[in-house]
Formats: C-alpha cells, sequence, structure tokens
C-alpha cells in the first residue's frame, strides 16, 4: 500500500510538474508577442526614409516603450518561473 500511496504522490508530483510547464509555456507565448511586436513597430520607424540629419530622427514612441518594458518583465518572470521550477525538480530528484 505504501508503495501505491508513493506511486500516486509521484503522479501528483508530475502533474504538477507539467502544470508549471505549461504556465511557463504560455508566458513565454506571451513575452514572444510581445517582442513580435516590438520588432515591427521598431521596423515600421526605422525603415522609413531616413530626415536630412540624424538629429531628427524619431525617437522610439511610448508605445515601443510600453511594449520593450512588458517584454523584459515578461522575460524576468518567465526566468524566475524557471529558476523555481529547476529548483522544485532537483528537490523532487533528490528526495
Amino acid at each position: 500500500m505504501e508503495n501505491g500511496e508513493k506511486s500516486q504522490s509521484d503522479i501528483q508530483k508530475h502533474k504538477q510538474l507539467l502544470n508549471q510547464r505549461k504556465a511557463i509555456q504560455q508566458k513565454l507565448d506571451n513575452a514572444t508577442q510581445l517582442l513580435q511586436d516590438l520588432r515591427k513597430a521598431q521596423h515600421e520607424r526605422l525603415s522609413a526614409n531616413p530626415p536630412p540629419h540624424l538629429a531628427l530622427v524619431r525617437p522610439p514612441s511610448s508605445a515601443e516603450h510600453e511594449l520593450g518594458e512588458c517584454s523584459q518583465n515578461c522575460l524576468n518572470v518567465v526566468w524566475m518561473s524557471m529558476k523555481v521550477e529547476m529548483f522544485k525538480y532537483l528537490c523532487f530528484e533528490i528526495c
């Protein structure tokens, strides 16, 4: 019976790891979309005909700034989530 309980516990832990991985993947997908939006906005701005003097190049818009900040924040959250998952995985394997 103890062996059955242990395998049930292992199954539960495995399901938790899978759910965490799915959550991390979703965050990565969101960060990827934000980065693609940022790339598109930057491409549109930087591929315009250049002004007569480089000092007149249009600066990043507030939307570009927001996309950049959101992308960075998403990537930071993903990075921290991955660290937590790795720590939990190592503890699961050792314990």
